[in-house]
């Protein structure tokens, strides 16, 4: 329970935590500066593999747009960058295998560099996988039309990471994309320092205050998210750019 202090109190040799202002009756209560923005607030930001790394440019382009919050939130305020892991295809060993016989292994991206697998996806084996489910589907709907028993025709199988977009999705590079991924974070990474060291505020780079946490292994957006919060994060507020 808070005590304001009066006259009678400080008399006494009791004072409590607030001061008495002078010409005015009781007490006032004086409020304590305001903290600055960066000791509020961390922004956080969060990137995996895409195609077109190894550019800095999308990431570049959005962080172009934090002085419109402010220069404070722009410039001030810590930044980290989660950089994601993510799984390298590798068609020659042995992995998890879906119907496209696309084969992938759960490594780091930093292991890349040392794997010669095929670079290419194996479009024979989606095409036969397709003319196989129109077969399926010709041959089930003229088995409904006769009367055959319908519980006996095969379900649909969904198909994964049929096309580079869907796989990079799931966290599934090939070893190039893996390699250009490698190269993005190290050019992400001086990118920050050189923005860190440049006189401020003669130079203003929104990757002031900046720094790259890489993943070792694919944790997806929520994880990663969960790995900042939990290992990065000394605020009680974060702004999360996904």
């Amino acid at each position: 329970q808070l005590k304001f202090s009066t006259g009678q109190d400080q008399e006494r040799g009791m004072e409590g935590p607030q001061t008495q202002s002078e010409g005015e009756e009781g007490t006032k209560f004086e409020k304590p500066p305001p903290l600055p923005l960066s000791q509020l607030l961390t922004i956080i930001v969060t990137t995996s593999p895409i195609r077109s790394h190894p550019s800095t440019e999308m990431l570049e382009k959005t962080f172009d747009t934090f002085p419109y919050a402010g220069e404070e939130f722009a410039y001030e305020c810590r930044k980290v960058i989660v950089c994601d892991g993510c799984r390298v295809r590798d068609e020659e060993e042995d992995g998890f295998n879906n119907s496209n016989g696309f084969n992938s292994r759960r490594i780091s991206c930093d292991s890349a560099t040392a794997s010669n697998s095929n670079q290419s996806f194996n479009n024979n084996n989606i095409d036969k996988n397709d003319n196989d489910r129109n077969n399926n589907d010709k041959n089930n709907s003229n088995g409904i039309n006769s009367g055959s028993n319908h519980s006996e025709s095969k379900p649909t199988i969904t198909r994964k990471h049929a096309n580079i977009k869907q796989a990079l999705r799931s966290g599934i590079t090939t070893v190039d994309q893996a390699k250009n991924y490698i190269e993005f974070k190290t050019a992400l990474r001086k990118l920050c320092e050189d923005a860190t060291r440049a006189p401020y505020p003669q130079v203003k780079s929104p990757f002031r205050n900046a720094e790259v946490v890489e993943l070792e292994e694919r944790h997806g957006y929520g994880f990663a998210l969960r790995h900042a919060l939990l290992h990065c994060i000394n605020t009680p507020y974060v702004c999360v750019i996904q």
